[in-house]
């Protein structure tokens, strides 16, 4: 199948002479396929790495500020999903007693009530009830806007090749010119929705978001926001405050973020500076629920209205079918990232990993049309396309290094891993990097400087 050509954005030095020319390349996915090293880069300095962003843009996107298309404009699929659950959102004037009646008829039983997307509701329905059924069910009654089964999402993985050397990604992107203006600051944050973090590793802990109200272990909710002890982050997952890392996903996007720099070791991440807040919603095998998702959403949200500085959240993960092809789009999902954009923080999502055409095969979320939204492609060393990666002018908005990124891996080690997994942390990093040298800037300045100033590769 013949690919559109894209354009490699780079970041010039006439915007306020932010950045000296440079490029930006992302991809993000599940990298399950990894080889663990500590070679070559133990007592590594990282004043030595280049920061040369390589942004690969799908041609003609330039600058998007538009509101995109409404929810109900989105096509919608089959998809793999809990065989037990449903989310079904409920226009925000029923009463709590037209709800439990609802759920009386459907056999079904409320799991979680979220704040994110007033209305909306998880519940879970007896083996004996079809989830079709209880979808029909919900759906014939003028107090619910919708139902959908609790999709399952995954991160996505490719075979990797790590002959491709160590940070070649940060190389692209001309990091002594752009660090010489900002390497970042701590005071910026980003949301990781992911595996969780190994937030011990040392050339991550450092960087890792500590909840100051938190972090006493005293078993008690000091801060108030219905999570016990969450220092670090929550897992929605387990169902605890404890966002440890036991996949390796999410602890490889946090190092491309932000593994701490100028330290004498490991890699550097595109920030040296920065908090990066973890959500585990993704279990061991790589795969979660968008229910968990949602709550990641929610808490992150909950931190923005309680003063934390967070510009955007990464989102290297898909939903997907039965077969690992994507699934269906998700009204909430949809609603949870729109909330997002009203609190002024970015959805950076992967695009995904099939070497599919996004405009005609969406690849959700990454294909949400939302203004918020960025859908980010994997390239490689070459500033070429990635073989696995999907790609789309209308949706997919630019591309990053995604082919062999080596970066941070649990129980202090390091591994090279592919995919827009890989790509889209790229982006989040140079988001985080943007707020840290000009804090005025808000999430549509952001993003039009991260998209502005193309070169065709």
């Amino acid at each position: 199948m013949h690919k559109n050509p894209v354009r490699r954005a780079t970041i010039p030095r006439g915007i306020n002479g932010l950045f000296p020319s440079g490029v930006l390349n992302a991809r993000c996915e599940e990298g399950v396929g990894m080889e663990r090293t500590r070679r070559g880069i133990t007592g590594k300095s990282r004043g030595n790495s280049l920061f040369s962003l390589i942004v690969v843009m799908a041609w003609g996107i330039a600058m998007w500020t538009g509101w995109g298309l409404a929810a109900e404009e989105v096509p919608h699929g089959k998809g793999t999903h809990g065989r037990d659950e449903v989310l079904v959102k409920f226009w925000e004037d029923v009463e709590d007693q037209t709800k439990w009646d609802l759920h009386a008829r459907a056999k079904a039983k409320r799991v979680k009530n979220f704040t994110i997307v007033r209305g909306l509701e998880l519940v879970k329905v007896p083996d004996t009830t079809k989830i079709e059924e209880a979808i029909r069910l919900y759906g014939e009654s003028d107090a619910v806007v919708y139902a959908e089964p609790n999709y399952i999402v995954q991160g996505q993985a490719v075979p990797n090749d790590p002959s491709y050397g160590s940070l070649w990604g940060l190389q692209r992107i001309d990091s002594p010119g752009a660090w010489n203006l900002s390497i970042g600051n701590s005071g910026v944050v980003v949301g990781v929705a992911d595996s969780g973090i190994d937030y011990n590793h040392p050339d991550l802990s450092a960087n890792a978001w500590r909840n100051p109200l938190e972090c006493d272990k005293n078993g008690l909710d000091d801060d108030g926001n219905g999570y016990r002890d969450d220092c670090y982050g929550i897992d929605t997952f387990s169902h605890d405050s404890d966002p440890m890392d036991d996949n390796g996903h999410g602890t490889h996007v946090a190092g491309i973020i932000g593994a701490v720099g100028n330290n004498g070791v490991g890699v550097a991440g595109v920030n040296w500076n920065v908090s990066v807040a973890a959500c585990r919603f993704l279990g061991s095998d790589g795969t979660g629920t968008i229910s968990g998702a949602i709550e990641c959403l929610q808490y992150f949200k909950s931190l923005k209205e309680k003063g934390v500085n967070i510009v955007a959240t990464n989102n290297s993960w898909v939903i997907v079918d039965y077969s690992g092809e994507p699934g269906p789009f998700s009204r909430a999902i949809y609603d949870a990232v729109e909330e997002h954009r009203k609190a002024g923080i970015l959805f950076i999502a992967a695009a995904g990993n099939r070497s599919l055409n996004n405009d005609i095969t969406p690849t959700y979320p990454a294909s949400n049309y939302q203004s918020n939204v960025i859908s980010v492609a994997a390239t490689t060393s070459g500033d070429g396309l990635a073989t696995f990666s999907n790609y789309g002018p209308g949706t997919v908005h630019l591309g990053a290094p995604g082919l062999s990124i080596l970066s941070t891996a649990p129980h202090n080690d390091y591994a090279w891993m592919s995919g827009t997994s890989m790509a889209a942390p790229h982006v989040s990093g140079v988001a985080a990097l943007l707020k840290a040298y000009n804090p005025e800037l808000d999430w549509k300045a952001i993003k039009n400087l991260i998209l502005a100033g193309g070169d065709s590769v």
